[in-house]
């Protein structure tokens, strides 16, 4: 079981809490606000890790996209842990949304999004979409 503090929460969404990995810096921990197997945070991870497994058995790059590295026990519950991406000073990154909601940070940052492919693809999966490509 991992034992997870305050300290270590970093983020939290609609239906989920983000901790920092108690013992590895590069992970993080998903856990969810409502463990009921009804709940919609519940549906969103069974369908987020049922979207990660389709991207693995297609072989893609993990380059762009945090890796899924499976469930763990925690103090909080069971969680889902995933690399946790980190800007080059060390922080942890920004919600991609946050760019798109911002437009001074959109157009500082677009140098970096290679293509309009590439960002659609990025917003398909931070939004729960599944594209079919």
């Amino acid at each position: 079981m991992i034992y997870l503090t305050q300290d270590l929460l970093f983020r939290k969404g609609a239906q989920r809490a983000c901790y920092r990995h108690p013992s590895d810096a590069s992970l993080c921990i998903k856990i969810l606000h409502d463990p009921r197997e009804d709940s919609p945070g519940q549906r969103e991870t069974r369908e987020e890790i049922a979207y990660y497994a389709h991207l693995q058995k297609r072989g893609i790059s993990w380059e762009m996209l945090p890796f899924y590295h499976g469930q763990v026990e925690t103090n909080f519950g069971t969680g889902t842990v995933f690399d946790l991406v980190r800007d080059r000073d060390g922080n942890i990154s920004r919600p991609f949304f946050e760019f798109l909601r911002n437009p001074e940070l959109t157009r500082l940052h677009l140098h970096a999004w290679r293509s309009p492919w590439a960002v659609w693809r990025i917003i398909c999966c931070a939004s729960g979409s599944s594209p079919r490509t």
